[in-house]
């Protein structure tokens, strides 16, 4: 690449290349997608504590940025061992969850492949990187849970927030935010006026379609 943007400065993840006046350049939009997603749903609550779950190619760069945006303390979570130089005073790697009760949380992100359909893996989709008492002691009323998984639009993980009372992000809002932001890079010339609602709502109508027809369930068995 000839040159990284600001939404790549502190990450080693790229998720969108694009040129301007015969330069290449690198970006992560995931983060964009993240903030966008969160502030969408966060009303009024103060974001103190951060959690994701999972260090990987969206993971990562959503830690680092969110940590910035929020001047907020995050905690990963990664069952692999993760560079020790991505600890930092707002950026806590932890090795086991017990490190972190009785700590709450104003977010929880699921940043793992747990809770997606792979084609029809169904027990897999049936997977969550916490159970309903572990969302239930990390979480209080105000607590969102998001999700980066998109099929099923209401993962195992949500399922447990929703049971709970709490708001919850389906993985489609990041998918759907974080490509607008991409659009803007590729076409910085015009002005991206896009119903943001609209395409997730679609999005939507197009998940519950292929969650009938792959598994031949019903949208309210999720509910």
């Amino acid at each position: 690449m000839d040159h990284t943007d600001e939404l790549f400065e502190g990450l080693k993840v790229v998720n969108t290349v694009y040129k301007s006046q015969n330069v290449i350049h690198a970006c992560n939009t995931d983060t964009l997608g993240a903030i966008y997603s969160i502030e969408s749903a966060i009303k009024s609550t103060t974001i103190k504590n951060i959690l994701i779950l999972g260090c990987g190619g969206a993971g990562y760069p959503v830690a680092v940025k969110l940590s910035e945006y929020y001047s907020c303390n995050v905690f990963v979570y990664d069952i692999r061992t993760i560079n020790a130089i991505f600890n930092t005073k707002v950026i806590k790697v932890i090795k086991s969850l017990n490190e972190i009760f009785p700590q709450k949380f104003e977010v929880i992100i699921n940043a793992t492949p747990l809770g997606k359909f792979y084609k029809n893996t169904l027990i897999s989709g049936l997977n969550s990187p916490l159970d309903y008492s572990m969302i239930k002691q990390l979480s209080h009323p105000d607590t969102i849970l998001m999700e980066m998984n998109y099929l099923p639009e209401y993962t195992f993980f949500l399922q447990c927030g929703l049971a709970l009372g709490l708001r919850v992000i389906p993985g489609v809002n990041m998918l759907v935010h974080q490509a607008i932001a991409s659009l803007a890079k590729y076409y910085p010339e015009r002005e991206i006026n896009i119903d943001t609602n609209l395409i997730i709502a679609k999005m939507l109508k197009f998940i519950k379609l292929n969650e009938e027809k792959i598994f031949n369930l019903k949208v309210n068995d999720y509910k």
